[in-house]
C-alpha cells in the first residue's frame, strides 16, 4: 500500500515537472506587441486572455461564448494553429466511426478541433484510470500517429 502511495505521489511529482516545464504562464504586458498586436486584429471582442510562453511562441487562451479557444501565435506574429472545444456530436462521423469499432470501452473525455496550414485535426481524450489516451484523427478518420497531441 505505501509503495503505491510512493509511485503515485512520484508519478504526479514527474508530471508537475513536465507540464511546468513545457509552457510557461506570462503577464500580456511581457507578450511582444508584434504577437499581441496579431492577436487583438484577429480576435478584436476578446479582452479576458491568459497568455502563455510556449516553445514555438505564444499561447492565448480564451473563452468565446461558451468556447474555450487557444492560439498558437509565434515570435514574429503569425497565427500557427488554434484550438477550440467540440462536443462529441461535431465529431465527423468517419472519427466517431473508428472510435466505436477501435475505442468502443473507453469513454470520450474531451474533443477539439485543431487548424493548422488550412487542415483540420481533431484530438480526442479517453479517459483511462492512470493515463488518459491521447489520439489525433483527420478528418477521414485515420488516426495521425506523425502528429502530437496538442495540450
Amino acid at each position: 500500500m505505501n509503495l503505491n502511495i510512493i509511485a503515485l505521489a512520484a508519478a504526479c511529482s514527474l508530471m508537475f515537472i513536465f507540464s511546468s516545464c513545457a509552457s510557461q504562464d506570462i503577464p500580456q504586458d511581457k507578450v511582444p506587441s508584434v504577437v499581441v498586436n496579431t492577436f487583438a486584429k484577429a480576435y478584436p471582442t476578446v479582452t479576458l486572455v491568459e497568455w502563455q510562453k510556449h516553445e514555438q511562441g505564444f499561447e492565448a487562451e480564451f473563452d468565446s461564448d461558451t468556447t474555450e479557444l487557444t492560439v498558437l501565435v509565434d515570435n514574429s506574429g503569425t497565427i500557427v494553429q488554434t484550438k477550440r472545444d467540440l462536443m462529441v456530436a461535431e465529431l465527423p462521423e468517419a472519427i466517431q466511426h473508428t472510435l466505436n469499432l477501435n475505442y468502443k470501452d473507453k469513454k470520450v473525455d474531451d474533443v477539439e478541433i485543431v487548424e493548422k496550414a488550412g487542415q483540420a485535426f481533431y484530438q480526442v481524450e479517453l479517459d483511462a484510470m492512470w493515463r488518459d489516451t491521447k489520439l489525433v484523427f483527420d478528418e477521414a478518420g485515420e488516426e495521425q500517429q506523425n502528429l502530437n497531441y496538442w495540450e
